[in-house]
């Protein structure tokens, strides 16, 4: 049984080096929780600062006007709740995506990379699972230069968007999450994302495999068992 997303929340925070997102409800302990940080760099690359607690799985700088992004994780522990506070090195917009995921044993693969746009189409790049049965979670970043005409689709019909905001304003950047279970262990093959602003700026995307706790724990079973050995 793969891992399931509950629920994906967005905030957007206007010119401050302290951005901030807010949890889910109902976090409970064991939770997965992932967070997707995208900001403004306006031609300085800047750092975006590991939550406390959090793992970094990567973090980019894009586009020829410079948009910074941070993915990260944990394991919850049942405390988390009201908002999360993170911090980037000089005061720009940003945005932070949290979602949060139920049975879910960690991070399988991942990949978080800036791809190029050059229509208003891009595609996210694949990942290779090593489990059937895993949910596989997409971020997606991309500065509009304040137009009205961005309006992202997700790449198929199997897609869900639990989360997704537009800022229609200058220097706005827009952020949205997709999700599908990839049924059999392999590639995820590349996404196609449609609706993208066709002004030549990159997008940053992240594709995340996450292991279900049921399959951990069947695999560490089959290993007691030397299935395998």
């Amino acid at each position: 049984m793969a891992a399931v997303i509950q629920d994906c929340q967005i905030v957007y925070t206007a010119a401050s080096t302290t951005l901030t997102g807010d949890y889910p409800a109902s976090i409970a302990s064991g939770d997965l929780l992932l967070v997707n940080v995208c900001a403004l760099a306006q031609a300085t690359a800047g750092t975006i600062t590991t939550p406390t607690g959090y793992t970094q799985l990567g973090s980019t700088v894009a586009g020829t006007f410079d948009f910074r992004r941070g993915v990260f994780y944990k394991i919850a522990d049942g405390t988390e709740s009201g908002t999360l506070s993170v911090t980037q090195s000089t005061a720009q917009n940003g945005m932070v995506m949290i979602a949060r995921i139920t049975g879910a044993s960690g991070i399988d693969v991942h990949d978080v990379g800036n791809t190029s746009v050059t229509g208003a189409t891009a595609d996210s790049d694949a990942v290779t699972t090593s489990a059937d049965d895993e949910l596989v979670i997409i971020f997606i970043n991309q500065y509009t230069d304040g137009s009205n005409a961005w309006g992202m689709t997700i790449p198929a019909t199997t897609f869900a968007a639990p989360g997704e905001d537009r800022l229609q304003q200058n220097f706005a950047l827009c952020s949205g999450a997709a999700y599908f279970t990839q049924a059999t262990a392999g590639s995820t093959g590349a996404k196609t994302w449609a609706g993208l602003y066709n002004n030549g700026q990159n997008i940053q995307t992240s594709t995340i495999a996450i292991t279900s706790a049921a399959a951990a724990a069947t695999a560490r079973t089959l290993m007691l068992m030397g299935v395998g050995s």
